[in-house]
């Protein structure tokens, strides 16, 4: 458990606590103590195999995606020659790797390497689990929701139980996750190649939607169409993409570069994302310049007409009355879209950002056995 953050180990003192760094350095050479300690124990005649249940998640110390994402597997003896196997290999494919370690003392990868892999997540259906969200009325998550899916060497699909379908190539993979209450246009990279990938995957277990033991997690998708029915998630999308119908490429700025625009610059088209030049914001390296567009300080606006910005959009609602004062300095040529105003004008009004999801009491209304 020592790499899991928050990364305790016996080797934490006063003087080195506070680097998250140097804990996660502590506790790698802490894991590699304690299994040197296991080795001298060990006949020498042993299989040795180390596994992972994940790899590094994001937000910690390495955020590199090929690290955070691997999954070590590997098998030690002495008479084993060192190799890496290429092919695809699942980890429900361990009783076969097992099985000939058992009656052979040797590992043939042709017998389970294939050429994709089946990935999958099962709904929470625990009661303790689902309980645990009812009382304590928290926002759902994906983590609540079953998915099927397959991973090959050039692309990632899943299925979400919910309807939601998510591919991407594995070499460009977003910045943004699935969301949970989003259908964002750069969900699926290439439509044409969805049959394929469907097939692969295969259907739901036709039983699962009144098997018993699902019966705490149907209350859980009670709760998602509740909340999906009083959040314009989907109107908001479509608007906003509306408004940029018009425009030419590289000629809008988003003001400003947080979360906010984030979340904007994710429900565009794929079409309408081209036609973003950059951000706005006091911090250059805001979580927006993970888009690999400019991101330039408030200062610098007044020379971005000379580069071809003909608009602004605002996209934060708790900044907003700072924005729109703001806008009074822009050069005169500049156009302000000020999207909050754009969604009243169609009858959405909105107290809050528009990609917050909202939930009420009445939400988790829904009959949970409590």
């Amino acid at each position: 458990m020592e790499p899991h953050p928050p990364g305790l180990n016996a080797k934490l003192n006063d003087s080195n606590y506070a680097g998250a760094g140097e804990r996660y350095r502590l506790v790698r050479q802490e894991v590699d103590e304690q299994l040197a300690f296991y080795d001298t124990v060990m006949n020498e005649n042993a299989f040795r195999i180390y596994m992972s249940d994940h790899g590094q998640n994001a937000g910690t110390v390495h955020t590199d995606r090929k690290l955070r994402f691997h999954i070590l597997f590997n098998v030690y003896h002495r008479t084993l020659e060192p190799k890496r196997i290429e092919g695809f290999f699942s980890l429900l494919d361990f009783g076969s790797v097992l099985r000939q370690i058992i009656l052979e003392g040797k590992i043939r990868e042709e017998e389970f390497v294939k050429e994709y892999a089946e990935i999958g997540y099962m709904d929470l259906y625990s009661y303790g689990g689902v309980s645990s969200v009812f009382k304590r009325k928290v926002p759902l998550s994906m983590a609540c929701f079953g998915y099927k899916g397959i991973v090959d060497r050039e692309y990632v699909y899943i299925h979400y139980r919910t309807g939601k379908e998510w591919l991407q190539r594995r070499d460009n993979l977003p910045v943004e996750n699935p969301q949970l209450f989003y259908d964002f246009a750069s969900d699926v990279c290439e439509p044409s190649l969805l049959p394929y990938y469907r097939k692969l995957a295969g259907e739901f277990p036709e039983g699962i939607k009144t098997d018993d033991k699902f019966k705490y997690s149907r209350c859980l998708y009670a709760v998602y169409h509740n909340i999906l029915a009083h959040n314009h998630v989907s109107e908001c999308a479509r608007l906003l993409n509306q408004m940029l119908e018009k425009h030419a490429e590289r000629c809008v700025a988003l003001r400003m570069g947080g979360l906010h625009s984030k979340m904007l610059y994710a429900c565009l088209s794929v079409e309408n994302k081209k036609k973003i030049w950059g951000f706005v914001d006091n911090n250059q390296e805001c979580i927006c310049s993970s888009f690999g567009l400019p991101v330039v300080s408030p200062k610098q606006f007044i020379d971005l007409d000379r580069v071809g910005v003909q608009a602004v959009l605002l996209s934060s609602y708790d900044h907003l009355e700072a924005l729109r004062a703001e806008t009074a300095s822009y050069p005169v040529n500049v156009k302000v879209l000020d999207i909050y105003d754009y969604f009243k004008s169609y009858g959405i009004p909105c107290d809050g950002n528009f990609w917050e999801i909202k939930i009420t009491d009445e939400d988790f209304d829904v009959g949970f056995p409590f």
